[in-house]
């Protein structure tokens, strides 16, 4: 967040915050510093200072954060589950197995990532409400995707460690991670079903389950399949999305030097491939496209927006003036019990003045409360019953419906 594009005015922090779990299950800040630089200009805020002081420290990190989640979290997330369907579109047939496994959930993405990208750049209500200017938030968006992996993001077990929240016994009372790991163990059974049903049709029910060479080579031979996943992987300079981290292999492997691990590629020819070479690497691959499109962009990153920029003094995209540079003078300090009783006084005073006036302006307010209001809308579908029907074979019909 250091060294963003702001608008003329304003200004943005990238700031470290010290949380406390509680023996309540709650996390509480005990520490905030708004600036990285070792000088006298970068304090570390205390719940201890001035009270008027400790509010505006958590103002400006909620800011910082609101316009993380906005630009990061929303825009740039759809942004890339917009051009996976752009390039499954050019890649897969309709009637392609896979392709009817994930349409159902990406029916929205682009109306939805057309609406963001117009109401973040084409003076919309983002564009006119938030810190950044366009500039900045391209810088955000460059910086944020050059970050971006596929086998960290669209892997909720990854992620949630990469945060540190992983373990149950570590931050006890951590809903999201309850929810997601309950609804991604269904993707997870759900799509390892579907995909070995579609590559491994020819196995005997009662070893359904195993990795065998003829559902490998279908898979090696699923040409449009592959050619999704290589324009997925690619470098932009070769026109392919640049999305590091995809499951696969994006060079080639020999298929007898595999072989020598097991018997899942004995019956094949020695030949060099690269791409999805297994059943579970595919699985992890559409598994992971699944996350984003349900758990993170839907459900996640949307369904709270109102809880949080509902009320703009705990969520600002927008603050006025500049963040707190000094934690303020110390009480004890003043001549007497009554001078600083005074001093107080007229500080909190002053001090809540200027946290109002810093606050978002009446206009701003409407909007972002309006907007989020409709954008976090609980839509009335459950997953597995959709607007439109995509699968009528009747094995992948029953696996959908278990």
């Amino acid at each position: 967040m250091r060294g963003l594009s702001c608008k003329r005015g304003r200004a943005l922090c990238a700031p470290l915050v010290l949380l406390l779990h509680t023996e309540k299950r709650q996390l509480k800040p005990i520490a905030i510093q708004l600036r990285h630089e070792p000088d006298d200009t970068s304090p570390i805020f205390l719940p201890t200072d001035p009270v008027h002081v400790w509010l505006q420290a958590k103002l400006w990190v909620n800011l910082s954060d609101a316009c993380h989640h906005m630009v990061v979290g929303r825009l740039l997330t759809h942004m890339i589950l917009e051009s996976v369907y752009v390039s499954l579109r050019r890649n897969l047939a309709q009637s392609h197995p896979i392709y009817q496994l994930l349409a159902p959930h990406f029916r929205s993405i682009l109306p939805v990532t057309h609406k963001l990208k117009e109401w973040m750049f084409e003076n919309g209500w983002i564009a006119r409400s938030i810190q950044l200017t366009h500039k900045g938030i391209k810088q955000l968006l460059k910086r944020a995707f050059k970050q971006w992996r596929f086998d960290t993001q669209a892997n909720l077990y990854r992620e949630l460690e990469s945060r540190g929240v992983y373990n149950p016994h570590g931050l006890g009372n951590y809903p999201y991670r309850q929810d997601a790991l309950l609804i991604h163990r269904i993707f997870e059974k759900y799509v390892n079903k579907f995909v070995r049903y579609v590559y491994l049709i020819a196995v005997k029910p009662f070893v359904y389950h195993l990795l065998t060479a003829r559902g490998t080579e279908d898979l090696l031979q699923d040409t449009e399949l592959q050619s999704w996943r290589h324009e997925i992987a690619s470098p932009m300079e070769e026109g392919g999305l640049g999305l590091a981290g995809v499951p696969g292999s994006s060079t080639k492997v020999t298929l007898r030097h595999l072989g020598d691990q097991g018997s899942e590629f004995d019956n094949l020819d020695s030949t060099e491939v690269f791409g999805l070479i297994t059943i579970d690497e595919t699985v992890k691959f559409l598994v992971g496209l699944l996350h984003l499109i349900v758990i993170v962009a839907g459900s996640a990153l949307r369904l709270p927006m109102f809880d949080e920029y509902g009320f703009p003094a705990h969520y600002p995209l927008s603050l006025f003036g500049a963040p707190p540079s000094d934690p303020g003078v110390s009480e004890s300090g003043l001549l007497n019990s009554r001078m600083a009783s005074s001093a107080s006084s007229l500080s909190n005073t002053l001090g809540t003045e200027r946290i109002v006036a810093s606050l978002p302006n009446r206009r701003m307010t409407v909007e972002v409360v309006l907007y989020s209001r409709l954008a976090s809308r609980v839509q009335q579908s459950l997953i597995g019953q959709y607007e439109s029907d995509f699968l009528f074979k009747t094995q992948a019909v029953t696996i959908l419906e278990e």
